[in-house]
Formats: C-alpha cells, structure tokens, sequence
C-alpha cells in the first residue's frame, strides 16, 4: 500500500478500498460526501453480488481481504460500517457461497448484523 496510514478509519475508508479494489468506482457524490455507508452498501449489495465466483475469485478474495483489514479496526464507525454493509450483503444476496471468503472478524460482525 502507499503511504496512507495503515489503521483504517472512517477518514480514510473510502481511499483505502479505492486503492484495494480499483475496479470499483463508487458514486463520485458519495465519495466526495465521504457517504461510507453508502458507498460500502454499494460495493456489497451491488459489486460483489455481479462478480462471478469462478471467473472474478481473485477480485472477491480482495473485496474480502479488505473487508476483513476494516472490521478489524479499532475505529467503531468503521466497525459499524462494515457491520451494516454485510448486514446488506445477506440479506440481498445468498451470503453463504461468500462465508469462506471471508475473515474470523467479518464472520463476526455478519453473525451479529444478521441477529438484529
């Protein structure tokens, strides 16, 4: 990564899953808003739930990849981000075929998410 901290925050949430995943381009309102909960809504509800898990693998190991690096932080607003954007992931799109993609913490916080 370049020279961007390396805790993620809800300052920085945005550039860093920009720099993560450059193939997806999130509304430029909501990035100039700086909008994370729309913008992580948009990637999970929307981005992920086109990509094939076959032909687009690598590009989903990173989505979660980074998603596991952010529900790590020790930022709660972050936390809670991420929380609520795989909320949004089970409950428009079959979560499962995505759980071992996914880290330790974003298991975590989609058991909680999903018990609301």
């Amino acid at each position: 990564m370049s020279g961007l901290p390396t805790q993620i925050t809800t300052g920085n949430l945005i550039e860093r899953l920009k720099e993560a995943v450059p193939e997806f381009q999130p509304d430029p309102d909501d990035v100039r808003d700086r909008l994370n909960y729309l913008v992580f809504n948009a990637l999970m509800t929307g981005f992920v739930g086109e990509l094939d898990l076959c032909t687009d693998h690598e590009k989903l190991v990173r989505i979660f990849e980074f998603v596991e690096s952010a529900a790590s932080s020790q930022d709660e607003s972050t936390v809670d981000i991420i929380r609520d954007a795989l909320w949004g992931l089970a409950t428009y799109s079959d979560v499962e075929q995505y759980r071992p993609l996914m880290g330790r913490r974003s298991q975590q916080l989609l058991k909680q998410a999903t018990k609301r």
